[in-house]
């Protein structure tokens, strides 16, 4: 099981993106990680994923096709259900 987060650790210090967009690639039980991502746009372009966000008292599944909207500066867990692509809007 891989993770995938959502900062850059280069030079030894953790960095967030600048990128307004980004497509993930997560493989079967991958998730990514998102801290202070409040406004952030998760689009499923395919595969099927599962968002649990700090503050929320349910998770979402989210299939091809579907969004979800971050609402919180909490975080966030976006996990795959099976190989899924998505795309992170800023």
């Amino acid at each position: 099981m891989g993770t995938v987060y959502a900062t850059c650790h280069c030079c030894g210090r953790a960095r967030r993106s600048t990128l307004a967009a980004m497509v993930l690639r997560l493989n079967d039980r991958d998730f990514l990680r998102l801290l202070g991502a409040r406004g952030v746009a998760i689009e499923v372009v395919d595969g099927r994923v599962w968002i649990t966000e700090d503050g929320r008292a349910r998770d979402s599944f989210l299939g091809a096709g579907a969004r979800y909207q971050v609402i919180g500066d909490g975080l966030v867990l976006v996990g795959a259900e099976r190989a899924s692509e998505l795309r992170v809007l800023r």
